[in-house]
C-alpha cells in the first residue's frame, strides 16, 4: 500500500466471529475474545504494522442509538499497549426486551436515519454523526429504494444549505480531534488580530505541530475577519487558505477552508 502511495486513517471492525483481524473491542466482555489483531504471539497480530502505517481511528465493532454525539473519539488502549482512536457510529434505534439492539442500518432503513428530526438535531446542537449503513444489504431495487434516494436528497439539500457538513469519515474524525485539542493564543499589533496557532496537543497520537491539512475546516469567530490574520506558528496561513464568513448569528468568522469534494469513480479503471 505504501509502495502505491495508499494511506487509509480508519480502521473498521466488523462481521463475525471469523474477524479475528479486528481489535478494537478485545477484552471489554467475553464475546470479543476472537479478536486479535493487535494481540501479540497470535498468528492475527497485525497492530504492530497497521498503526506505524497509519491507521488511527478504530471503530470497534459496537452498537448506537444516539445519532449526535459532541465528541465521535474516545481513546483505545489496545493488548500490545498501543493507542488508537476509538469512534461512535449510529447503528440502531434501541433495544429489544432481550437487550439486543434493533439494528437500523440496512437500506430500507435509511430514511429512518437521516429524518428531519435526525438533522435538525445535529444543527441546533452543532453535533457530530457518523451513520453506520450497509447500502447493498437487502436491496433489490437499483440503484437504491426510493425511500433511501429521498433520504440522501433531503441530506443534501442540508448540505447545500450549509446547515450540515457532509465529510469522509476520516476528514471528520481528524477535524475532531484539532478541534477538540487544538492550542492557540492571540496577539494585537496596529489594530490588527493575530490568531497563532501553536499545536494540537492530541493525548494519542502526542503532541504536534498542525499542518494545513490538519487544520482544515477550523474557523475562529472575530469582530473583523478582514482584520485577522491566522497563522501556523508565525508564519500566515496562505490567502488561498483563507475564508471569511459573515455572522451565522454569533458573529463573522475567519476559517481555513475544507477540502473539495473527490467526485472520482474509483470503480472505473
Amino acid at each position: 500500500m505504501e509502495e502505491n502511495d495508499d494511506y487509509l486513517t480508519v480502521w473498521t471492525d466488523h462481521g463475525n466471529q471469523s474477524n479475528v483481524d479486528n481489535f478494537g473491542s478485545y477484552g471489554t466482555t467475553p464475546f470479543y475474545k476472537y479478536q486479535l489483531g493487535a494481540t501479540p504471539k497470535t498468528p492475527y497480530y497485525h497492530t504492530d504494522l497497521t498503526i506505524p502505517y497509519g491507521v488511527r481511528f478504530v471503530w470497534p465493532d459496537g452498537n448506537s442509538d444516539v445519532f449526535g454525539h459532541t465528541s465521535m473519539i474516545y481513546p483505545i488502549t489496545l493488548p500490545d499497549g498501543r493507542k488508537v482512536w476509538g469512534f461512535y457510529r449510529y447503528t440502531s434505534t434501541g433495544y429489544t426486551s432481550n437487550g439486543d439492539p434493533t439494528w437500523d442500518w440496512s437500506v430500507g432503513n435509511l430514511s429512518q436515519q437521516l429524518t428531519p428530526q435526525n438533522l435538525e438535531s445535529l444543527e441546533k446542537s452543532h453535533d457530530y454523526c457518523i451513520i453506520a449503513q450497509h447500502l447493498e444489504a437487502i436491496n433489490t431495487k437499483l440503484p437504491l429504494p426510493q425511500n433511501a434516494i429521498d433520504a440522501l436528497w433531503l441530506l443534501a439539500r442540508q448540505y447545500d444549505e450549509k446547515k450540515i457538513l457532509v465529510a469522509t469519515t476520516s476528514h471528520l474524525l481528524n477535524y475532531n480531534v484539532t478541534q477538540q485539542y487544538l492550542h492557540y493564543d492571540i496577539t494585537y499589533t496596529d489594530g490588527r488580530a493575530y490568531i497563532h496557532i501553536n499545536n494540537v496537543s492530541d493525548p494519542v497520537d502526542g503532541t504536534y505541530k498542525p499542518t494545513i491539512t490538519d487544520l482544515r475546516g477550523v474557523t475562529f469567530y472575530t469582530s473583523d475577519p478582514s482584520r485577522t490574520t491566522i497563522e501556523i506558528g508565525n508564519s500566515p496561513v496562505p490567502k488561498s487558505y483563507v475564508e471569511y464568513n459573515p455572522s451565522d448569528g454569533v458573529a463573522p468568522s475567519i476559517g481555513i477552508s475544507w477540502f473539495a469534494w473527490n467526485t472520482t469513480n474509483y470503480a472505473e479503471g
